[in-house]
């Protein structure tokens, strides 16, 4: 029998949480029962075994879920709930508007925008858990959903109107600024100093 061993039960919720999962989802997806995450999430308590499940169900290192690190930037300052709050709005707008066909193509191309960067995220927390370094920073992630909801939408413009969706260039081109002002502040200030701190 494996020796069991103390986990921090807040991180565990906490995960489980951003991502919307209830305890039997997150027992479901870790291959755990229901009864040994209750457990976990109120004793604190879990052989190696359950928490290397746990590791891959939620995409991080084991040391998140011992409390040795924070939750990875890619899920804490992910931009999908944006893209996708923005996406549903502009549908409604659309649909409300009746004539104007901009608002609601540019909500669908802000929900493909989220895909997208859930996608990015995905790959991201991957990334980070196998100890590599980041694909993308958070900022760019950004500023890539924001391209890809500007070209999706100017994409469905010409597809449905036959011509351009000012919109869509608008948010593809806001896109290309974020990721320029990034890459400057990167250049003048340099690397995150949360990111230098351990040294």
């Amino acid at each position: 029998m494996s020796k069991e061993m103390k986990i921090d039960a807040r991180m565990v919720r906490k995960l489980r949480e951003l991502r919307g999962w209830s305890q039997e989802q997150l027992a479901e997806a870790a291959g755990l029962g229901v009864r040994t995450v209750q457990r976990l999430e109120s004793e604190g308590r879990a052989s190696a075994e359950t928490r290397t499940c746990l590791a891959a169900a939620f995409s991080v290192p084991q040391s998140v879920l011992n409390g040795e690190r924070t939750v990875p930037l890619q899920i804490r300052d992910s931009a999908a709930p944006t893209l996708g709050l923005s996406g549903t709005f502009l549908i409604v707008v659309g649909l409300l508007g009746g004539q104007s066909v901009g608002p609601l193509l540019a909500g669908v191309g802000s929900l493909i925008a989220m895909l997208f960067v859930q996608a990015l995220d995905q790959i991201g927390a991957q990334r980070e858990a196998a100890g590599r370094s980041e694909l993308l920073s958070p900022s760019g992630v950004a500023a890539s959903g924001l391209m890809v909801a500007g070209l999706s939408c100017e994409a469905l413009g010409w597809l449905v109107t036959g011509g351009p969706i000012w919109a869509g260039l608008f948010v593809a081109g806001l896109g290309l600024v974020v990721a320029g002002g990034g890459w400057l502040v990167h250049r003048l200030v340099g690397p995150d100093a949360s990111g230098e701190q351990g040294g």
